[in-house]
């Protein structure tokens, strides 16, 4: 019952073949200069390039809570909601696109190395969710901000095309 329950995280954290076809952070970030990735709708709050970011760094958290890691060491602060950088260019987009799929998939390795008879354990850094639950939570979480990422997409093209 264990590994299926790890099987499943596993499809749901690794979207290419979703059955509704929708991209992962990472594969819903592709084709977006950073134009668009810096507009935001007024009165709203964050960008494409928060949200990757936001996206990137609980992957990162999450997966070092799975291998018991240390704290810190995202390269990029601060902590929940990383800032963009100064630096505004298209390499830089480049790379925090980078960030968000290398995170991922250490994340998605983390959760194949995990030991599944410890699924409902809670980590040390957890007195309240045990670690299945913080898997299922990081699915949710991403595929959450990932939907923001289409919509805003989709205003940006529309807006910015006028």
């Amino acid at each position: 019952m264990s590994k299926e329950r790890l099987r499943l995280i596993l499809q749901m954290l690794d979207t290419k073949n979703q059955w509704f076809g929708g991209p992962s952070a990472a594969g819903g970030l592709r084709n977006v200069s950073s134009k668009p990735a810096l507009w935001k709708p007024e009165g709203l709050k964050h960008c494409i390039w928060e949200l990757a970011l936001h996206i990137a760094y609980w992957e990162y958290a999450v997966r070092r809570t799975l291998e018991n890691g240390p704290k810190g060491g995202f390269p990029r602060t601060p902590s929940n909601w990383p800032g963009i950088p100064a630096d505004l260019s298209e390499e830089a987009w480049k790379a925090d696109r980078k960030l968000v799929k290398q995170e991922r998939g250490a994340l998605i390795e983390a959760v194949r190395a995990f030991d599944e008879n410890r699924l409902g354990e809670q980590p040390p850094s957890s007195s309240k969710y045990s670690y299945f639950e913080i898997m299922i939570g990081i699915a949710q979480h991403s595929v959450y901000h990932t939907g923001q990422i289409a919509l805003l997409k989709r205003l940006a093209k529309r807006e910015l095309a006028t």
